[in-house]
Formats: structure tokens, sequence, C-alpha cells
């Protein structure tokens, strides 16, 4: 009987043994809050860049103005901040630990507004083999030629 309740215990103890390393993970996370001097700035755009890989995630900030990246392998990594009406901000050499937690706080300056136009046109093709040149009449070109000869 002793020996059936020393087996029974024993099992018990490696079932919580298992179930608790299975709950532990490596990766951590990089969170912070975006603000400028009136206060926080919801939908800001912020993306992380793993700086060995090149490897990125975005998110945006709430309407507090918080974000946050779970589940973030240790290395090393860069933190850009984009919004229309504020600079770009941008932190490098962020690195994260196993199993740690970075907070990042970003105070935003007022900046330009940038705009983009790209402009797409294509040039006439020109047939560069030949010298001769062509072209349409219309009906009512052609009825307004003199013609000589004709009445």
């Amino acid at each position: 009987m002793r020996a059936k309740t020393c087996v029974v215990t024993a099992l018990l103890l490696l079932i919580v043994s298992v179930t608790t390393a299975r709950g532990q993970t490596f990766t951590g996370g990089i969170r912070g809050l975006v603000t400028d001097a009136n206060g926080v700035i919801p939908g800001v755009t912020v993306t992380l860049t793993n700086q060995a890989t090149n490897v990125s995630r975005e998110t945006v900030t709430n309407e507090v103005g918080q974000y946050n990246f779970p589940a973030v392998p240790p290395g090393t990594y860069a933190l850009k901040t984009q919004v229309s009406g504020y600079k770009t901000a941008e932190r490098t050499g962020l690195v994260l630990a196993t199993q740690q937690f970075l907070t990042i706080d970003f105070v935003l300056e007022p900046g330009s507004l940038e705009e983009t136009i790209t402009v797409m046109g294509e040039s006439p093709v020109i047939d560069t083999t030949t010298a001769s040149t062509g072209g349409t009449l219309d009906r009512l070109a052609l009825e307004q030629l003199p013609s000589p000869g004709r009445n």
C-alpha cells in the first residue's frame, strides 16, 4: 500500500512540474505612452523593428495614447513613431532580454504636414525606325478642306 501511495505522489508531482514548465515563456514585451505638450496622442503608428533581422511589427496607440508589443523575442530593437502633424521619433539599440518588459515613452514635437505627390505619366510612343508620320482626319475636317478642281 505504501508503494502505491509513493507512485501516485510521484506522478502528481511530475504532472504539476510539467504544467508549470509549460507555462514559462522566454519572450518579453515593449509598451509605452505617446504624448505631446498638451497630453496623450491617440492613433500614432508605432513600428518595432528587430535590428538583427529587419523584421517589423506595427501597432497603433489607443485612445489614451498607449501602445503594446507582447510576446517579443529577446534581441536588439528599434522603435519608431509616425503621425501626421508631428515629427517622427525613433529610438534604436533597445536591448530586450529574456522575459523582460521595457517601457519606452515618447514625447512628440509638432512638425510640418507632409504630402507626397506621385506623378505618373507616359510619353507618347515614337517610332524611331522610320521617318514617316501619319494622322487621321474626321469627316468635318475633310469637308472643309479646299479642293481645287472640284466645286
